[in-house]
């Protein structure tokens, strides 16, 4: 049986707003409005407790929020492993699109927490 298309995003932390937190979160799922059928997968640094807070607080149905707190190896194994101070050990924003049988069709990591992913080519794809 085939899965959803979807959409993996790593981020810093969902406990702030620039750099790669909320704020990238907010604009990818208002990218995605227009495909309600793609799975949206968040990756951070944040713990479980942390990921249900930012839930509760933001809400955020259809998201899947899911913690690197135990599995550190993510990091380097997907290459958003950030060694730079003063954000070692942080996931870097990075995103990627894969159809429905797992095949990464895009794949964006931004050097700069500040900016954006690159949406419009996405629409392309």
């Amino acid at each position: 049986m085939l899965s959803k298309p979807k959409v993996l995003l790593t981020l810093l932390s969902l406990d702030e707003e620039e750099h790669g937190g909320m704020r990238l979160l907010r604009a990818t799922r208002r990218f995605l409005e227009r495909w309600p059928h793609v799975q949206l997968l968040v990756v951070t640094v944040d713990s479980p407790s942390s990921l249900a807070r930012a839930r509760q607080e933001h809400g955020l149905p259809g998201v899947a929020l899911l913690s690197t707190l135990r599995g550190r190896d993510f990091h380097k194994s997907y290459g958003v492993l950030i060694t730079d101070y003063p954000l070692t050990g942080y996931t870097s924003p990075a995103i990627w699109l894969a159809d429905s049988r797992d095949k990464i069709l895009y794949a964006e990591r931004l050097s700069n927490t500040l900016n954006d992913f690159d949406f419009e080519t996405l629409t392309k794809l």
